[in-house]
């Protein structure tokens, strides 16, 4: 056993958190050596751990569990929370791909429908995107549910968005 193995495993998992953030290791994800031992440092936080990381480094790296986390969003700060706070920091992390998931988490999770930053989140995540890549009915459909639903209850909170689908899509 190394030493800094024998110091780890004496630590609680707080104090390995802590420990991580103090020192700052997920810096170093741009070393091709380390990239791998720091992932696999990253799989074995919890949840909320991984968000605090996500938060704060934004590597692309992270993109997938990112939209995981905001999926599994329980509650409409949560949700709220998990989208201002990383999925629309890391917008132009996303692939096209990457954001058909936020898209269909949108359309499936009541708490993201609800949490009072989604309009922003969607209209940062589509000004990410080229017009070759946006799916135009995919958007549609994540909007007539938001609308039809009243999600969030303000009924001008996706009059941004829909400007940007209007003059996108060139509908009236």
């Amino acid at each position: 056993m190394s030493d800094e193995t024998f110091f780890m495993n004496r630590m609680s998992k707080a104090e390995q958190f802590q420990f991580i953030k103090e020192s700052q290791m997920f810096g170093a994800m741009n070393i091709p050596d380390l990239k791998p031992i720091l992932l696999g440092v990253f799989e074995k936080l919890d949840e909320k751990q991984q968000a605090s990381i996500i938060k704060e480094y934004r590597h692309p790296e992270f993109a997938d569990k990112a939209i995981e986390l905001y999926a599994k969003a329980k509650r409409e700060s949560e949700a709220n929370w998990l989208g201002v706070s990383i999925i629309a920091q890391m917008a132009k992390n996303f692939s096209s791909q990457q954001i058909q998931k936020i898209l269909n988490t949108v359309n499936k999770n009541f708490f993201v429908q609800c949490a009072e930053g989604t309009p922003q989140i969607l209209a940062t995540l589509f000004d990410t995107l080229n017009s070759e890549t946006i799916q135009k009915q995919d958007w549609l459909d994540v909007i007539a549910k938001l609308a039809q639903n009243n999600y969030p209850n303000d009924e001008y909170s996706y009059s941004d968005l829909l400007v940007k689908l209007r003059k996108e899509f060139k509908i009236l």
